[in-house]
């Protein structure tokens, strides 16, 4: 962790190693080892540092009465200020800069960002029609937010390492927790049920179910044995499961099918190749309900051997649908899909919004 200082405001800065999410497919069992060893390693450390930046982050928000509903999944904040620490704001001029700065963001130390580095302290990237905005930590609300999905991880027996190897929280504090709450029934469709990890399979369904526990969950597996161990164990206890691979039209399809699509939210945390991620959002998005959100973890690996499998790199992907969003311009190779709203980006990790 680094110590940073943008306009007078001290947060901490994570420097997490490059790692992959809870299903990783095609990873070797003993590459994912290696990953959780490095992480045991650095937990007692990252621990500490959280509980000093969430220290900071109150004194200097003054935030005021703050409570989670367990029983409903719910966070509740009053009289605090949602907004986070504007850096840069682009313009359609902009476009190279904005794309440096999604793979700057995606693939760290990548030479193709070389050109424009991101600023020091840069905690997301955001862009609408016209416009992206590039962001500090994130204050008020949306840090509470950010924290308590943190803690809530940490909580759980297993520890998933979207939050404890990776920072997804801050995507999923930022998003993914007001929208399943102002849902009646929110309904979450999530990809890799973490078969292949060290820790074992379950870590995220634990944090979903005891973030929303009223939410309809999905869980995507291409391992089905596992699956079938997990439900003769109960890991899977009222969570709906399907398997196969997600780089297979069909299989996505048949998906859909079984789960009535009209999702508020899909977590692409599978096997991470290029190919599979692309094929299963073509697949999935038209499934996604107006205002929903599409989340694509551990973009890191998309330059990275046996993930860059001769599909297009999701970081180039994700340029192109940044440049489309800011030049108001199509291109032809890689169009922006239907109904995009916005796209917001963080460390390894993007969220694509449809427009409500």
């Amino acid at each position: 962790m680094l110590r940073c200082a943008i306009f007078g405001l001290v947060f901490l800065c994570p420097v997490l190693a490059a790692g992959d999410a809870d299903s990783c497919d095609a990873v070797p069992a003993a590459r994912v080892h290696a990953d959780q060893v490095l992480f045991q390693r650095q937990a007692p450390t990252q621990r500490s540092q959280l509980q000093s930046s969430q220290a900071a982050a109150a004194a200097s928000t003054e935030a005021k009465a703050v409570s989670w509903a367990a029983a409903a999944g719910e966070f509740v904040a009053t009289d605090s200020v949602i907004q986070t620490v504007p850096m840069q704001t682009l313009s359609a001029t902009d476009a190279a800069k904005a794309k440096a700065f999604v793979e700057n963001l995606l693939i760290a130390g990548s030479p193709l960002g070389a050109t424009f580095p991101l600023p020091q302290g840069v905690e997301s990237m955001t862009c609408v029609q016209g416009q992206c905005t590039i962001s500090g930590a994130a204050t008020g609300d949306v840090r509470q937010r950010i924290e308590k999905v943190a803690q809530t991880a940490k909580a759980q027996t297993r520890c998933t390492d979207k939050i404890c190897h990776h920072s997804y929280q801050t995507m999923y504090g930022t998003h993914l927790v007001p929208l399943m709450q102002a849902a009646s029934a929110p309904k979450l469709f999530e990809i890799g049920l973490g078969c292949d990890m060290a820790y074992g399979p379950g870590a995220s369904v634990s944090l979903w179910k005891a973030l929303f526990p009223i939410a309809n969950l999905w869980e995507a597996e291409y391992d089905a044995a596992c699956v079938q161990k997990c439900h003769a164990e109960g890991t899977l206890a009222g969570i709906n499961a399907v398997t196969g691979d997600q780089g297979d039209q069909a299989t996505v399809q048949s998906w859909v099918q079984k789960s009535g699509g009209q999702f508020d939210a899909v977590v692409d945390d599978g096997g991470h190749r290029n190919k599979q991620i692309r094929t299963s959002f073509e697949e999935l998005w038209p499934h996604v309900k107006p205002g929903g959100l599409y989340f694509l973890e551990d973009l890191q690996v998309g330059r990275r051997h046996p993930f860059s499998d001769g599909g297009v790199v999701m970081s180039d992907i994700m340029q192109a649908y940044v440049e489309q969003l800011l030049t108001q311009e199509e291109r032809i190779d890689l169009p922006l899909p239907e109904n995009v709203e916005s796209i917001f980006c963080q460390k390894e990790a993007c969220m694509i919004k449809k427009a409500g």
